[in-house]
Order: C-alpha cells, then sequence, then structure tokens
C-alpha cells in the first residue's frame, strides 16, 4: 500500500513538473492569454469588447451566454465553437486569426442587414408612381424604352429593366433589387 501511494504521488509530482516547467503547455497558455489581451485587453470583471464579441459570437450561431460584456466559461466554449466551425486552431482563446474571422463574420453581417433595409426601402419605393416614374426615366436615360413614363409598372416597363440588366451582367429578372437599384442610380434624373 504505501508503494502504490508512493507511485501515485510520483506520478502526480510528475505530471506538476511538466505542466509547470518544460512540457510547454503553461507556456502556450500564457501565450495564448497574454495575445487575447493584447487584442481585447482585460479579460476579468467587464469589457466592452467583450460584449461585442459575445454579441458577434451569437449572431454567428454560437451560445456565449448572457451579453453581459464578462469573459465566462459559456464564452469561452462559443469562442471555441466558432474556432471550429472556422478551421482556427481551438484554443477558446481570441487570438489574430480568430479575431480577423469575427471582424469578417460582423462586417458581411453588417453589409447584408444594410442590403436587406436597402432591399425594404426600395419595394417600398416602387409602390409610388413617382419613383416608378423615376425608374423608367433613368432607363430611358440609359438607351432603353420603358414606353410612357407614366407610373405604372407595365411589360415595356419590366422588358426594358430585363434589358437593362442583361447589359449590366446582373439577373435578368424584371425585379429592381438592391444591384440593379445601384445600376440604375446613374442614370436617374437630376434633381432641380
Amino acid at each position: 500500500m504505501v508503494r502504490r501511494n508512493g507511485i501515485k504521488s510520483y506520478i502526480l509530482l510528475l505530471a506538476a513538473l511538466c505542466v509547470f516547467s518544460g512540457c510547454g503547455l503553461m507556456d502556450s497558455l500564457h501565450k495564448e492569454a497574454k495575445e487575447e489581451k493584447s487584442i481585447l485587453g482585460y479579460v476579468k470583471g467587464y469589457n466592452p469588447r467583450i460584449k461585442e464579441m459575445q454579441q458577434i459570437l451569437k449572431e454567428a450561431g454560437r451560445n456565449p451566454g448572457s451579453i453581459d460584456g464578462i469573459m465566462n466559461k459559456e464564452t469561452r466554449q462559443a469562442i471555441k465553437d466558432f474556432q471550429k466551425a472556422n478551421q482556427i486552431k481551438t484554443t477558446g482563446f481570441v487570438d489574430i486569426k480568430t479575431q480577423a474571422k469575427l471582424d469578417s463574420f460582423s462586417l458581411e453581417l453588417t453589409r447584408k442587414k444594410k442590403q436587406d433595409l436597402q432591399a425594404k426601402d426600395i419595394k417600398k419605393r416602387l409602390k409610388s408612381g413617382v419613383w416608378i416614374k423615376k425608374v423608367q426615366q433613368a432607363l430611358k436615360n440609359a438607351g432603353f424604352d420603358p414606353g410612357a413614363i407614366d407610373g405604372i409598372m407595365g411589360e415595356k416597363t419590366k422588358n426594358a429593366i430585363v434589358d437593362f440588366q442583361k447589359s449590366k451582367g446582373l439577373a435578368a429578372d424584371a425585379k429592381v433589387d438592391v444591384r440593379t437599384w445601384d445600376e440604375l442610380s446613374n442614370y436617374f434624373p437630376k434633381e432641380q
């Protein structure tokens, strides 16, 4: 019994020496924590950068727990999940690659939200005869025949939109989406 306890103690001592000396695990953790601190700042207590990251992780389909700006185990797990999903070394710490991917995801999300708002705005505008007239005039200015500039989205106007879309390399579907609107806006009549 004494011999068995001695072996256990010896194994625990070796494990402790390995962790706290040359095995590299502590060095690696220290390096990752130091890199994270340079990116996020302090992670003990509230940090607005952590709150922002938690929101991005949530929008990326990860579960960071409460969006409270506090680095907790749920946030660490969400970071790991995000890293794994994006083929980044899975550490649970925010390194340069993880931050770059979070930033990229956030920018794409912002762009998509902006595009969705633009799409809703365009759809709303195209219910107005005044805006349909502007689209018709833009088509005419671009060299396409929308028919009468009458504020009605008729067949001739839709055909002109299709021809315009084809000329710009857009999906030719007669729908004025964000990309078509952006192209048409170059031909809108100048406001007086």
